[in-house]
């Protein structure tokens, strides 16, 4: 997690904006604001007390193979990044695999940076640029969501962080390293990201489907 406060340091140029702001006022921290009816579409983020007009964002996506994990994996990094650098810190929870497909899951992220943008703008504050940070299944879904819709996406994307993000599934080694899902094979685990089920509820392997990946 050291990695974390480096790519802090080395984007804070990038996201950061000459604000009116006092750093000694302290950060306001929001919990567990809901942006979807799911249990799981819930966010924290923090954001400077003194902050007005135009800042910029850092959204952190947690890992956890597409089925676990929770946006406390960044608490630490929430009022610091906040204070520190004068930024709105956010991080996610996303609906899990099996849930929903992997396009829903991007759909997640669409409707937490809306609902941030919203809850910033009522405390007079234009968040108008984001930086998306993940790690392991985070970061897939950070790096997917930068490159398909950023041209869809409430906050402009100016930045993608990736730490141990997956982008080659048809790595073997990949499959094989991956708790829990040591026993499937490339094809069922892109099923499972489409949402591709048989008949009797389990997941079949794409290529049964014909489906076209790109």
């Amino acid at each position: 997690m050291t990695k974390l406060i480096a790519v802090f340091l080395s984007f804070v140029t990038m996201i950061a904006s000459s604000i009116n702001m006092d750093l000694g006022a302290g950060v306001k921290v929001f919990n567990d604001i809901s942006y979807g009816s799911e249990e799981n579409q819930t966010v924290d983020f923090a954001l400077p007390s003194g902050a007005k007009g135009d800042i910029g964002l850092l959204l952190m996506l947690h890992g956890g193979s597409w089925v676990s994990g929770d946006k406390s994996a960044f608490d630490d990094y929430l009022s610091e990044g906040a204070s520190r650098y004068g930024i709105a810190c956010a991080s996610m929870n996303y609906r899990y695999l099996g849930d929903a497909s992997m396009f829903e899951m991007l759909d997640d992220i669409g409707a937490c940076l809306k609902k941030i943008g919203s809850t910033a703008k009522k405390k007079g504050v234009i968040l108008s640029r984001v930086m998306l940070l993940g790690y392991s299944a985070g970061a897939h879904l950070a790096l997917l969501y930068s490159y398909t819709r950023a041209d869809k996406s409430p906050i402009r994307i100016v930045a993608a962080a990736s730490f141990s993000g997956p982008t080659d599934f048809t790595d073997e080694s990949f499959v094989k390293k991956i708790e829990g899902l040591k026993k499937l094979k490339t094809a069922v685990i892109v099923a499972v990201s489409e949402g591709v089920k048989t008949a009797d509820g389990k997941y079949e392997p794409l290529a049964q489907k014909n489906v076209d990946t790109g």
